[in-house]
């Protein structure tokens, strides 16, 4: 192992995300962060613009940092990074912080 380098917990930045889609034992359920929550065919369905502050697109499933901090609430930070040369906006915590619930960042300096 001598051309890896361990990192600690003041080189690491924790990500997480929105799970879109969860799987339960009897089926599939998508959300979608839409203000009309209108059902047709089975199929959920957003109007344009209609979306939760933070959200955008057809389905409200593109997280907007510009807007009420990506709909991150109060205790996390709504970060752009690029994933294969697309932007993938998400929560997390700021440098120095870590979160073990997903619901508060906590200092890591001691």
């Amino acid at each position: 192992m001598d051309h890896c380098t361990q990192l600690d917990s003041t080189n690491a930045i924790e990500v997480f995300s929105v799970l879109f889609e969860r799987s339960f034992d009897e089926g599939t359920e998508e959300y979608h962060f839409c203000l009309n929550d209108v059902v047709e065919s089975n199929e959920s369905y957003c109007e344009q613009g209609v979306c939760v502050p933070g959200w955008q697109g057809t389905f409200c499933d593109i997280r907007d940092c510009k807007i009420k901090n990506g709909g991150c609430g109060r205790n996390f930070k709504c970060f752009q990074i690029i994933v294969n040369n697309s932007p993938f906006m998400n929560c997390a915590c700021e440098r120095g912080y870590s979160s073990a619930d997903n619901e508060e960042c906590i200092s890591t300096f001691s």
